[in-house]
This record gives structure tokens, C-alpha cells and sequence, in this order.
């Protein structure tokens, strides 16, 4: 490995990983907002995309959360790989650039995701650490790929036209400002009115999805397990809303290589073997086994929301969970028919 380059690799983490410590600094002061100091600068802090959010928070944000994440955390990766990666064509003509890109990324992974994966205080921190991990290095054989195949060299800046070339400047600076947009997930106004059309199509539209590619087996499963149905298709609405699809599979690869005892499938219930979305549905359905009693004609519905609490505490137990699967549901009593026939009582008490 040639000295130069190898020291431009390792100034590429560097500035990879300043970027990201520089955007932390500005988050931590403001933190004595815990929610709104994670995201107010634009910066997501890791545990933010981990935990669950209500769904008003969640749609606040737009239905973006993960990706504004995600783009947040591998645009500046990429940037600087590419522009590595443009410089070493340029100036050392190199046949291979693909040890120092990857010297580069590990580490950048080194000082932020293993690093991280060690100091992590919960699984789901860790598995996120561990698929950030995977996807920059996947990111850093899609560059590589590129630069076999495009010549990238003219992208690589000139000493020259470092200080007379203002017309780059200024285009570097409206990326930057895009980018920054672009990951705020707050830069929409508020407006309650808004918010709440955004939360009831966004509920329905979920559950029309659910009704579609799963509809039949949450009817068998709830009946086979006198299981309430809204109160299923809320889970599964929330479940899908914090969990998105692309990291249900890696944890469903995670545990079929670690038999670990994770959540899985779109209804996160624990398991030691991977589960399909419909095998998920029924281990949940069993877990809520019996609380269409607790919803029934014979009733007025929920009495208040520490009876939905009990319901899910072997689910989960925190209070944010069942204030959002009341909220999911109050929007299901209202527009479905189906889930909530007439002869059930009114809406959840708070």
C-alpha cells in the first residue's frame, strides 16, 4: 500500500467521521430537550430511529423517518469516498483503489459502529450499529464498481481551481443546504389540522395495505385465538410504522445465523428462528389471545387506557405503546366498518 494514498484514506475517515462529531456538538446544546435536541439541528441521534415513536411524532416528521436516517447517515460517506476515489485516479493513476476505500470506510466503522456496537446499551442498538456497518461497506463496493467502469478523475479538485472556481463553491453550497433540508425532519409547519388528516390516511392507507397481503390470516388467527382485531391491526400498523421492512429482513438474518431470541417479522414478536410476516401475525395473535372480550358488544368498549395497557403488557409494556395503539385504533373505529362493527361500543377512554 502506497504512503500517500494510504494517508489520504485515513484523512477521508477523519473527515467523515469530523463531520459527523461536528453535527453531534451542535445537537448536545440543545439537550435539555431530549426529543426535539436528537433532530432540531438536523442531526438523528442512534437511539432516536431505534425507539419507538407515537404515531403523531412519526408523521410530524413525515413518513421519511428511516430514510431521512439513512440518507443522513451515507450521503457524507459516499461523498467523500467518491471524491477519494477521484483524487487517487487523478493524481496516482492506481490499477486498484479498493484496499484504500475500504481502509477508509473501516475506519470510519471502527471509530463509530463498533465502537458503538460495544458501548450499546440494547439489542436493537446494536443490530442497527451492525446494519450500518454492513450497508457503508456495501456502499464502498458500489463506488469501487463505479470507478472500474466511469473515469471519476475530473472530479477531483485542482489547487488551482480550489480558490478561483467560485462557481463550484456556490454549487457545494446549495447541496449543502439541500442536504440539510433534506434530513430536518421537522421543516414542515405545523399545523394541527394537517397532522391529523396526515395520521388518518396514513393509518388507513396501512391498513388497507394489511388487509390486502394479510387480511385472511389475522381472521383465522384472531378467531382461532379469540383475539381482538383492531386491536391487531393497530399492533401490526405501529409495529410496521417503527420497524421498516429492510431491517425486519436483517434481523430475520441475524437470527437465523445467531438463533438469537430477537423480535421479527412485520409483528416484532420474539422468536429464535427467522419468521415470515403471516408465521409473526399468529405468534402475535396467540400473545393477545383473548382480548376480544375486552372489546366487545357486551361492553362500551375500553373503560380507559390502563385496560389496553394490560392487554399488551406481554407485548410491550411501556405507556407509549398503548396511548399509540389507542390512537391507531380510534382512527380504525372511525373509518372501518369491518374491524368495528356497529354493535361495539364508543372509543377508548383517556
Amino acid at each position: 500500500m502506497l504512503l500517500y494514498p494510504f494517508i489520504l484514506s485515513i484523512l477521508a475517515a477523519t473527515i467523515i467521521e469530523l463531520f459527523f462529531s461536528v453535527i453531534k456538538y451542535r445537537d448536545s446544546l440543545n439537550n435539555n430537550r431530549p426529543f426535539q435536541s436528537a433532530i432540531s439541528s438536523g442531526y438523528i441521534a442512534l437511539y432516536q430511529p431505534v425507539g419507538y415513536m407515537s404515531v403523531t411524532d412519526f408523521l410530524s416528521g413525515g413518513e421519511r423517518r428511516w430514510l431521512v436516517y439513512f440518507v443522513f447517515r451515507y450521503t457524507p460517506h459516499v461523498i467523500i469516498l467518491v471524491l477519494l476515489a477521484a483524487v487517487l485516479q487523478d493524481y496516482f493513476q492506481l490499477s486498484s483503489i479498493l484496499p484504500y476505500l475500504l481502509l477508509a470506510t473501516s475506519i470510519s466503522v471502527a471509530s463509530r459502529n463498533f465502537v458503538g456496537f460495544l458501548k450499546a446499551r440494547f439489542l436493537s442498538e446494536r443490530l442497527l450499529h451492525a446494519f450500518n456497518a454492513l450497508m457503508l461497506y456495501v456502499l464502498t463496493l458500489l463506488v469501487w464498481l463505479l470507478c472500474r467502469y466511469v473515469d471519476i478523475s475530473f472530479i477531483a479538485p485542482s489547487v488551482d481551481g480550489m480558490f478561483d472556481n467560485l462557481w463550484s463553491s456556490l454549487l457545494v453550497a446549495i447541496s449543502v443546504l439541500l442536504y440539510a433540508q433534506i434530513t430536518n425532519p421537522f421543516t414542515k409547519e405545523r399545523n394541527k389540522q394537517a397532522e391529523e388528516i396526515a395520521k388518518d390516511n396514513y393509518v388507513i392507507k396501512s391498513y388497507n395495505y394489511l388487509k390486502k397481503h394479510h387480511g385472511k390470516t389475522i381472521e383465522s388467527a384472531c378467531n382461532k385465538n379469540a383475539c381482538s382485531k383492531p386491536i391487531l391491526y393497530a399492533v401490526l400498523i405501529y409495529e410496521n410504522m417503527n420497524r421498516p421492512a429492510q431491517l425486519r429482513k436483517f434481523e430475520n438474518l441475524i437470527v437465523k445465523v445467531t438463533r438469537l431470541n430477537l423480535t421479527v417479522g412485520i409483528a416484532q414478536v420474539r422468536s429464535d428462528k427467522p419468521l415470515s410476516d403471516e408465521e409473526s401475525i399468529k405468534k402475535a395473535a396467540t400473545i393477545l389471545s383473548g382480548s376480544v372480550f375486552a372489546d366487545s358488544g357486551y361492553g362500551s368498549g375500553f373503560v380507559d387506557i390502563q385496560q389496553l395497557e394490560q392487554i399488551l403488557e406481554k407485548y410491550n409494556s411501556s405507556a407509549l405503546y398503548a396511548e399509540s395503539v389507542a390512537e391507531i385504533m380510534s382512527v380504525l373505529r372511525r373509518y372501518t366498518s369491518d374491524v368495528f362493527p356497529e354493535s361495539f361500543g364508543g372509543a377508548i377512554g383517556y
